[in-house]
């Protein structure tokens, strides 16, 4: 007779299962952030703009930008050089995009959106401000951002804005470029994503090793 623990095992999909436990929780996983999803994009009445709808825009963002570095860590596998399997940096993000969704993203954007839209808002709710660019290449680049909850057109765009952000500054802040973020367009795209991944999955053992190390982490065991 079996042991319960090891009914427990069996239905969790390791010991040999994983090929089809990993696409069931992946699934889980990806139809409970496209429900979280819905309810952010959905308009509910602006009491600042009569007859007009808002949405919950930077919860929107940031489940967006969380499940992306949730998959990434899961191709890129356990971080060599952090205890927290979960962290992730662009350049994690961006090999994954490049991989399961190519030619759409490109690491201008990537980065652009990691560590000036989703940093700000993970560590002060909003992308309040002008973000000076650093970046070598972009050195001195100056960006504000808008975003809305459109499903057309490119998910991140970055375009040349030149202006005067005088909203909620004490001052003039220049800025020289905008940041453009459709949320709808934007989690369509890491649904495909995740969809494209899950396919690569079923069929690679090295990938399947990555995932199960992966989920070692997010469940440990008592062994």
């Amino acid at each position: 007779m079996k042991s319960a623990k090891s009914k427990q095992s069996r239905a969790r999909g390791s010991e040999g299962e994983l090929a089809t436990f990993a696409p069931r929780f992946l699934r889980g996983r990806l139809k409970g952030y496209q429900k979280d999803m819905k309810i952010c994009l959905t308009g509910i009445p602006d009491p600042e703009r009569p007859g007009k709808e808002t949405h919950a825009y930077f919860p929107a963002l940031m489940a967006c930008c969380s499940m992306l570095e949730y998959m990434a860590c899961f191709y890129r596998g356990p971080g060599r050089d952090t205890g927290n399997t979960f962290k992730a940096g662009w350049r994690d993000i961006a090999r994954f995009l490049k991989k399961f969704l190519p030619g759409v993203y490109d690491d201008d954007a990537v980065r652009v959106l990691h560590e000036f839209i989703r940093n700000a808002v993970a560590h002060r709710s909003i992308p309040s401000g002008v973000w000076i660019d650093e970046d070598k290449r972009n050195a001195g680049r100056r960006l504000v951002w808008r975003i809305y909850e459109d499903f057309d057109g490119p998910a991140i765009q970055i375009k040349e804005h030149a202006g005067t952000l005088t909203r909620d500054s004490p001052w003039e802040c220049p800025h020289t470029h905008r940041v453009h973020v459709r949320l709808g367009k934007f989690s369509d795209d890491i649904s495909t994503s995740i969809e494209n991944y899950i396919v690569e999955l079923e069929r690679s053992a090295e990938l399947q090793e990555k995932f199960e190390k992966c989920l070692r982490y997010l469940y440990p065991t008592d062994a």
